[in-house]
């Protein structure tokens, strides 16, 4: 094990409580426009859940200036490595995604194949990814209804349970490399007439 992964070890076992429901933001630019922070601090506000806090991972961003009163978030900064990644991903209990735009971002695959289920906005290539059985998707900017879906989930652990569940069966199925390999030659062999 390198030093890298004991440390987020650590960070996932000591520092976050093992008694709380976490919520997981991750962007490597945070505050770039598009990845929504903005909006992953304003669905905070009406999340109604107890026991829970919210964890950002990602670019350095002073985010005491966006965290609503009464919720506890903590920072972890940017995570270094695939396998760090996964510890974190696999420690929290749902993974929020504010994007305002977006084409089809890994972090939603990565946190559904650690069995991790995905909420956040419908926008570009994320409701292919998830579908109702590995998360909950509202239209962009309701901030309001994100809450509401954040609330129903970490109140239903049975629900979320069998979410990650899907999350997991479905990155297998749909998302592995031999399927991805097998996509992309039909799509050449189309594009090119059938030729072999």
């Amino acid at each position: 094990m390198e030093k890298g992964d004991m440390q987020i070890m650590h960070i996932c076992f000591y520092i976050l409580p093992n008694d709380k429901k976490i919520v997981l933001f991750a962007a490597a630019k945070p505050f770039e426009r598009r990845k929504g922070i903005v909006y992953f601090f304003e669905v905070l506000k009406y999340v109604q859940a107890d026991n829970w806090m919210a964890l950002a991972v990602g670019g350095a961003a002073d985010l005491a200036k966006w965290v609503p009163q009464g919720v506890k978030v903590r920072q972890l900064g940017y995570v270094k490595g695939a396998e760090a990644m996964v510890k974190v991903y696999s420690a929290v209990d749902l993974y929020c995604i504010t994007s305002l735009a977006d084409n089809f971002p890994t972090t939603v695959l990565e946190s559904m194949a650690c069995g991790t289920p995905v909420v956040g906005f419908a926008v570009g290539g994320i409701p292919e990814q998830v579908t109702e059985e590995c998360g909950r998707l509202v239209a962009l900017g309701d901030v309001k209804a994100l809450g509401q879906a954040i609330t129903d989930l970490l109140t239903d652990d049975t629900r979320r349970k069998k979410m990650g569940e899907f999350c997991r069966k479905r990155t297998e199925q749909e998302y592995n490399l031999q399927l991805f390999i097998e996509r992309h030659l039909a799509l050449y062999r189309q594009l090119v007439g059938g030729a072999e």
